[in-house]
């Protein structure tokens, strides 16, 4: 897929565009579009699944497999699982690999992503970039390499769990080389809406009670988001809300196996012992008469 190089009004906006689960994309080339390759959600606004971009040296067009001079060479709205690497130099043990990233502003651009694997792949920046494809960055520059940078108001599920990044060799960058940022500053957009304590937890009817009353005054819809527990033993597990009324949570843990919500077992149950039916009352033998002579002595 070749673009031709363009700033604002670019006229290739997505070079290939994945909207469905269970996709393989293998040894591609795709330069001069503002996103190369882009994860975007199914046409129902569901997460999509299993998504791999990959180079492979056993198939056709190994050698020329290159994101070139895209505004972001892939950009991930959302994903649960899957890839973007070279697996063939991944079984080799060393860094970067023949899936290249070039001359490129934004290398690698997720918003949400869980269970993703980013290995074993070049970016580089030494040839500079065609344009500044409207940013504020010097012509030439590339700007970041891999970053997640949360952007709430994209709607729910906003989720960055279990991603892994490894084997990897950028360079050139003016910015981040590899970055998770939570938007802290921007706080309609940030990854965060609130923290607070927990002040009862009811596994039964999987309901959180947090302690602030300010709950009440905060009108975003929050169905879909996940809570997090960042302290005490449950820590790093998150819980999925369903509803909310106020300060109290309704939360499920579809998808995260969280132990925090989960009902403690009931004690096992005693075994029922059926008891015998009451017998019929014992009726006292007849005893034969004895008879006492009795003698008196005159």
């Amino acid at each position: 897929m070749l673009g031709r190089p363009g700033g604002k009004s670019h006229p290739i906006t997505t070079g290939i565009a994945i909207r469905a689960s269970n996709v393989t994309v293998i040894n591609p080339r795709v330069e001069n579009c503002q996103r190369g390759i882009a994860i975007y959600r199914d046409i129902r606004g569901g997460v999509v699944q299993k998504v791999r971009i990959v180079a492979d040296a056993s198939l056709a067009g190994y050698k020329q497999t290159e994101l070139r001079h895209n505004r972001e060479s892939l950009y991930i709205e959302r994903v649960k699982g899957g890839e973007f690497g070279d697996i063939t130099s991944s079984q080799l043990g060393k860094d970067g690999g023949q899936l290249r990233v070039n001359d490129t502003y934004r290398f690698v651009h997720a918003l949400g992503s869980q269970d993703f694997r980013i290995h074993d792949f070049t970016g580089d920046c030494s040839g500079g970039v065609a344009s500044n494809w409207g940013s504020s960055a010097p012509a030439g520059m590339c700007h970041w390499g891999i970053k997640w940078l949360s952007d709430r108001p994209t709607g729910a599920p906003y989720m960055v769990s279990n991603n892994a990044v490894r084997d990897i060799d950028v360079s050139g960058v003016d910015d981040e080389s590899i970055s998770m940022d939570g938007r802290y500053d921007v706080p309609a957009r940030s990854a965060v809406v609130g923290t607070d304590t927990v002040a009862s937890r009811k596994p039964y009817t999987r309901r959180l009670e947090l302690s602030s009353s300010g709950w009440s005054n905060l009108s975003e819809n929050l169905t879909n988001q996940y809570v997090q527990i960042v302290s005490g033993p449950y820590q790093g597990e998150y819980v999925r809300i369903t509803s909310r009324s106020g300060s109290t949570f309704t939360v499920d843990d579809a998808g995260t196996r969280a132990r925090y919500i989960q009902r403690p077992p009931r004690a096992p149950e005693l075994p029922v012992l059926e008891l015998p039916r009451a017998l019929p009352p014992i009726k006292p033998a007849k005893m034969p008469a004895t008879v006492v002579n009795t003698v008196s002595k005159i």
